[in-house]
C-alpha cells in the first residue's frame, strides 16, 4: 500500500529493481523502507542470458515448429481447395444425377402403369377366356351325349336296315322264282309300275344314308315293318313280281281291278301245277271280299 501510494523516485533504478524482486508483502514493506539488499547482477546476468539462450532456442524450436505448421496449413488450404472444387463436381453431378434418378423414376413409372393396366387387361381376357372354355367344355360334353345318343340311334338304324335287307333279299329269292313262271304280256304297266316303285325305292334309300332311318308311306308297310315282320315289295325282283303279277290279273281278270273308291280288295289266288291246267283248272277264279279302307290309298298285296 505504501509503494502504491508513495512509488520510489525514477532515479533510484536499484530501489525499483528490488521492488521488481519482491516475493512478499513484507520484503516489499522492507524494501520501501530502505531495508533491502541489492540484488547480484553478475549472476542475475547469467541467470538471464541462460534464460535468453533457452529462450532462443525455444524460439527457434517454435520458428521450426511454426514452419512446419505453416508448411502443413499451406497443404491442408490446398488439400481443402481440391477437396471443395471435388465437392463442388460432385455437388453438380449429383444435382445432375438426382435429375435423370428423377427422369428415371418418371420413365419407370409410366411403364409400370401401363404394366399394370396390361396386366388387368390381360387377367380379365384370361379369365373371360376360361369362362370361354368352361362353356366350350359344357357344350362340347352336351355334344358328347347327343353325338352317344345319335350313335346309338344309328347303330339300332343300321340293325333296321340290315334286317331289313335281309327281308328284301329273301322276299327277292321268293319272287324270283315266281317271276320265271309268269308270261311277258303288259310290259308297258309293268314298266311304269317298276319305275314308280324303283324310284320309291331309291328316295327311301337317300333317306336311309342321310337320316339312318327307313320312312314307310304305306300305312299296312309301316306297322309290319315296326312290328319287325318282313315287309314285302322293296325290292327289285319284288318289285318285278309284283308289277306281272298286278299285269296278269288286269288282263285276265279285269272286273278285280276295277276297285270302288274308299274300298280294298281281298284277292285269294291259288295256281295250280300244269298238269293240273292240261286238266282245265288253270287257276281257280279269285274270290272277291270288298272290305272298307282305312285310308284313301289302295294296296295290292
Amino acid at each position: 500500500m505504501f509503494g502504491s501510494v508513495k512509488p520510489p523516485e525514477p532515479s533510484d533504478s536499484t530501489q525499483r529493481q528490488a521492488i521488481l524482486h519482491a516475493e512478499s508483502a513484507s520484503a516489499l514493506v522492507d524494501i520501501l523502507r530502505g531495508q533491502y539488499q541489492l540484488p547480484n547482477s553478475s549472476a542475475e546476468l547469467t541467470q538471464l542470458r541462460v534464460d535468453l539462450y533457452s529462450a532462443e532456442a525455444s524460439n527457434a524450436s517454435f520458428q521450426k515448429r511454426l514452419g512446419t505448421a505453416l508448411d502443413q496449413i499451406a497443404q491442408l488450404k490446398l488439400q481443402l481447395e481440391t477437396s471443395e472444387r471435388e465437392c463442388h463436381l460432385w455437388t453438380r453431378e449429383t444435382d445432375k444425377s438426382v435429375c435423370l434418378i428423377t427422369s428415371l423414376r418418371k420413365a419407370l413409372t409410366a411403364p409400370g402403369a401401363e404394366i399394370k393396366q396390361a396386366w388387368t387387361a390381360q387377367s380379365a381376357e384370361v379369365t373371360a377366356t376360361r369362362s370361354a372354355l368352361h362353356a366350350v367344355a359344357l357344350t362340347g360334353k352336351d355334344r358328347n351325349e347327343e353325338i352317344m345318343t345319335l350313335s346309338k340311334s344309328v347303330v339300332e338304324r343300321d340293325d333296321t336296315y340290315k334286317l331289313l335287307q335281309g327281308v328284301l333279299a329273301k322276299h327277292f329269292q321268293q319272287l324270283q322264282e315266281i317271276v320265271l313262271s309268269l308270261d311277258d304280256h303288259g310290259s308297258h304297266n309293268a314298266k311304269k309300275t317298276i319305275d314308280e316303285l324303283r324310284e320309291t325305292i331309291l328316295r327311301q334309300k337317300r333317306v336311309i344314308s342321310r337320316h339312318g332311318f327307313v320312312p314307310m308311306h304305306d300305312l299296312h308297310m309301316a306297322s309290319t315293318a315296326g312290328a319287325g315282320l318282313d315287309v314285302p315289295g322293296l325290292g327289285p325282283a319284288s318289285l318285278k313280281i309284283t308289277a306281272r303279277l298286278c299285269r296278269l290279273l288286269a288282263d285276265r281278270f279285269l272286273e278285280v281291278m276295277l276297285i270302288p273308291d274308299g274300298e280294298n280288295q281281298v284277292i285269294e289266288l291259288s295256281i295250280c301245277s300244269r298238269q293240273s291246267n292240261s286238266a282245265g283248272n288253270l287257276a281257280s277264279i279269285p274270290s272277291l271280299v270288298a272290305t272298307p279302307a282305312p285310308s284313301p290309298s289302295s294296296s295290292v298285296p
